[in-house]
């Protein structure tokens, strides 16, 4: 029975350790600064997240029902935007430059945030963002496309049978890099 008491002795001591690096805070280098962890349910505009992105100064940003929202580790802040651009974002991406991409079903859908100026982009029903070897590749509930030097074109790319990406329904896209 003593082996019994011991390894439920020891179960328990294991849990505790467990729980205690876990839970408790670690210890921070001077200066560095405090993040809050973030309380969705009462700050985030909406209940859905379909997307999110951190970008180049890292702050976290989320794609919901009513827009983009970007969280810094302490406050929610809906991105400043026309009425008629808060709508459902369906992807997300920060390319290179610094310039946030915002996905969205419907007509003129694509939107680039560029200090805080937001510019419509001709494209239609985004579902999906990657940026590969300076292009942005664009997913859409009809076909793929790839976007350079501001000209949006249709994926000449075909899958294993010989069909054209540029008809088919995109759902998400991955680099390899």
């Amino acid at each position: 029975m003593g082996s019994i008491q011991g390894a439920g002795a020891r179960a328990a001591a294991k849990a505790a350790a467990i729980c205690l690096c876990l839970f408790a805070r670690p210890a921070r280098a001077v200066g560095a600064a405090d993040f809050q962890a973030p309380v969705v349910r009462q700050h985030l505009p909406g209940t859905r997240i379909a997307a999110m992105v951190s970008d180049q100064e890292r702050f976290f940003w989320f794609g919901t029902e009513t827009g983009p929202v970007r969280y810094d580790g302490f406050e929610w802040k809906a991105l400043a935007m026309p009425a008629e651009d808060r709508v459902a974002v369906s992807a997300l991406l920060v390319d290179g430059d610094g310039s946030l991409w915002v996905g969205r079903r419907g007509a003129h859908s694509l939107l680039r945030v560029r200090h805080g100026e937001v510019a419509a982009v001709n494209c239609q029903d985004v579902t999906a963002l990657v940026q590969h070897q300076g292009a942005i590749w664009i997913g859409t509930g009809k076909g793929l496309y790839r976007m350079s030097n501001g000209k949006v074109e249709a994926s000449q790319a075909e899958d294993d049978l010989g069909r054209r990406l540029a008809s088919l329904s995109i759902g998400d896209l991955l680099s390899t890099r």
